[in-house]
């Protein structure tokens, strides 16, 4: 989505907590490609990322990404 307003939170479920390191969120250039980084994913265990997109005057969409990091 070109020129969207996006976020990404990690938050581990089973341990009811986050990450204090916020994700650094860019455009990568090409019109409605974006760059996450620092999805500090620390602890081993299930991680749920939820992503959002916001477009400009338009209304706010969720997914989640469910990832295991091994132990």
């Amino acid at each position: 989505i070109e020129g969207a307003t996006v976020g990404a939170k990690p938050f581990m479920p089973d341990h009811r907590h986050g990450t204090a390191v916020k994700p650094v969120i860019t455009s990568t250039g090409t019109p409605g490609d974006y760059k996450f980084d620092q999805l500090n994913l620390w602890m081993p265990g299930l991680w749920e990322i939820t992503f959002d997109a916001t477009p400009a005057g338009g209304t706010k969409d969720v997914t989640i990404f469910r990832v295991c990091i091994p132990g």
